[in-house]
């Protein structure tokens, strides 16, 4: 027996390699296969679910037709009392969302910056306020000239004002790394 093992040994030495290659190998088809599997699921799970909220709407419109028509069921009538009751829960919900503190923070941050960007401000605002900052820059501009004109001397080039702006910015005293938050 002691010499069967012994002559058996140089064979199944190189064996041991060829396995784990085989092994290597089987793991990396299944693990191509479970992710193919999974890619697979998700987009059936998504084309099932998109066509059975397609029949679920087909159903609520026939339900609401029929109780236009007075030939509904008891259940179309259940069916469209519960949607009903989905919309009066969605907009409280949405209602209390608003009201927590968080949704207060972010519409009172971005309250300006969506105004501006949708366009929101009535036309005539618009307008009116257009109307306001061009005569306004036109006084300033005839105020800065009749001064000019006075004392003599030349209007301040835009590095000049550049300048004084970063010089006035150096000067003021730095409050801590809260104050750009508070604004203070």
């Amino acid at each position: 027996m002691s010499s069967t093992s012994h002559m058996a040994l140089p064979h199944r030495q190189p064996m041991h390699p060829l396995i784990r290659t085989c092994a290597d190998s089987f793991l990396g088809v299944c693990g191509v296969l479970t992710v193919y599997s999974m890619i697979s699921l998700t987009l059936y799970n998504r084309r099932q679910r998109t066509l059975w909220i397609e029949k679920e709407l087909e159903t609520l419109k026939q339900a609401e037709l029929a109780i236009a028509n007075g030939t509904a069921t008891t259940e179309q009538q259940e069916l469209v009392k519960k949607e009903k009751i989905g919309e009066i829960i969605k907009q409280k919900r949405e209602e209390d969302k608003a009201q927590k503190p968080w949704a207060k923070a972010k519409r009172f941050l971005f309250e300006k910056l969506n105004m501006e960007d949708s366009g929101a401000a009535p036309a005539l605002a618009v307008e009116s306020a257009d109307q306001q900052s061009v005569t306004e820059a036109v006084q300033a501009k005839q105020a800065l000239d009749a001064a000019s004109a006075k004392t003599g001397a030349p209007l301040p080039g835009q590095l000049d004002v550049l300048a004084e702006n970063a010089e006035q910015a150096a000067k003021t005293k730095t409050k801590g790394w809260t104050s750009w938050l508070t604004g203070r």
